[in-house]
């Protein structure tokens, strides 16, 4: 494999690493939302020299690479009639960021030169189809285009404001020519502006627009001979100034065409056929603002809530699923008490597989030996396999079990043998530990008791405490 230039790894790594957020991640949203890759496709990524283009075949090389979903990519160039200097422009572009490109010639820009009505639309068109006859004759079932979420948003308002229609570019769609082809737009999250901080970034220069119209046009504007008319340049700078006022207008605008409210629709078509509000108007399905029959408020709350909001429960029902399952079985005698374990209580000892000594306490002996050896008591007696009851003490208060308990624990090992054995009794059963924190409590009570009753000076005089 032949080395990585110096702009390729920056380019590669800036995707993954400085534009995560802003391109990598949105990039992987849509392909895991609108499921656009399947195991065994074979993609062809359609670059037309442009930055957006450019920028989805090095994220398609690299979810290739690391990702999941095995597939297979090849990378289609048409040269509709570029002009020399471009698709020179287009070949070192793809050199430099590692790209192997396949160049296709055509004579599209030719067959649109003198059409007057929509000749943009009509390229697109010829383009398309013949983006999708190439790929065909690779092996490939998917063609991906570079389109953006601007490009998107930009289409919506289009089909509104100039062919009075909701309309939009849709994620991925199906070949109506060409069955089995589908065409998939994985940048469809991403937003134009940060593919160009990712070019300037990265110091990449790539075509604005080759189209031979184009540039003609742009030389009368130049020369004061037109005026700029194209409609998605004027959508796009009316988006700009409604942005001043409302900073997620745009996105507001794509998200309008996936809430769709048929029953506040006047009219829509469905597989080509038309429908209109009044045919479910005329049968009293709906109201006179597009709202189903009357509900009641549960019903309404219900539909409201999300589905972390239909999981939550009353503050009784919170409390019964953060118990533990030994907590669930104990009962209460009144809400908010719990009812007192009943004694006799017991101090026990037992003697596990690896010769441990393991100390508890219970108020049944017989159900806690059990549990211990069936692995569902103390995580202790888990790690060391199978025991036996050595030895156990009894009492009628629970306080004192407790207390037993923790002194008992407070022994060494031999200290537990001589308890085991009968040779210690269990009121000599003292540790070292528990001695010196009693004269240590001792000590401190006397303090104390000398606070109280008043403190010399360093000339001798007692002086009375501060009250």
């Amino acid at each position: 494999m032949a080395a990585k230039s110096p702009e390729q790894s920056k380019a590669e790594k800036s995707i993954i690493k400085r534009f995560r957020k802003e391109i990598w991640h949105p990039f992987v949203q849509a392909l895991k939302i609108y499921e656009m890759i399947s195991p065994g496709d074979k993609i062809a990524v359609c670059i037309s020299g442009g930055k957006d283009s450019f920028l989805l075949a090095k994220c398609m090389q690299e979810i290739k690479e690391h990702g999941e979903i095995p597939f297979d990519l090849c990378f289609l160039v048409m040269d509709p009639g570029y002009r020399k200097e471009n698709l020179s422009l287009i070949r070192d572009n793809a050199r430099m960021l590692g790209i192997p490109v396949s160049i296709e010639k055509s004579d599209i820009f030719e067959s649109v030169t003198n059409v007057e009505d929509s000749p943009c639309y009509l390229c697109a068109r010829m383009r398309r189809g013949f983006l999708y006859a190439k790929a065909k004759e690779r092996g490939c079932n998917k063609i991906a285009l570079g389109h953006h979420m601007d490009d998107a948003i930009e289409t919506v308002l289009l089909s509104v404001l100039y062919a009075g229609q909701f309309n939009t570019m849709m994620p991925k769609l199906h070949s109506e020519n060409f069955p089995g082809m589908e065409l998939i737009r994985p940048l469809y999250l991403v937003k134009e502006e940060d593919i160009i901080a990712w070019r300037d970034f990265n110091g990449l220069k790539f075509l604005k627009c080759a189209c031979r119209l184009t540039e003609k046009t742009e030389e009368e504007i130049a020369l004061g001979e037109t005026e700029k008319t194209s409609k998605r340049a004027e959508v796009k700078e009316l988006i700009r100034t409604l942005k001043k006022g409302n900073p997620t207008v745009d996105r507001n605008i794509l998200k309008s065409a996936g809430n769709v409210n048929l029953d506040a629709c006047i009219g829509y078509v469905k597989d080509g056929k038309r429908y209109s509000f009044l045919t479910a108007y005329g049968e009293g399905r709906t109201s006179s603002h597009g709202i189903r029959k009357e509900k009641t408020t549960a019903g309404k709350r219900e539909e409201k809530t999300t589905a972390i909001n239909r999981k939550e429960k009353t503050t009784a029902g919170k409390r019964e699923e953060k118990t533990t399952a030994a907590n669930q079985k104990e009962k209460t005698t009144a809400p908010g008490k719990r009812k007192k374990p009943e004694g006799p209580f017991y101090v026990y000892l037992l003697r596990c597989a690896d010769k441990s000594i393991y100390c508890g306490y219970t108020n049944d002996l017989e159900k806690r030996l059990a549990a211990h050896n069936a692995g569902k008591g103390a995580v202790y007696t888990k790690f060391h396999g199978p025991c036996e009851l050595v030895y156990h003490e009894t009492f009628a208060l629970q306080r004192e079990a407790l207390r037993r308990e923790y002194a008992i624990k407070q022994l060494g090992r031999k200290q537990k043998e001589k308890l085991i054995s009968g040779q210690e009794s269990p009121d000599k059963s003292q540790s070292r530990n528990q001695i010196k924190a009693g004269e240590k409590s001792k000590t401190e009570a006397k303090a104390k008791a000398g606070v109280k009753a008043g403190r010399k000076t360093e000339q001798g005089k007692k002086v009375r405490p501060h009250r």
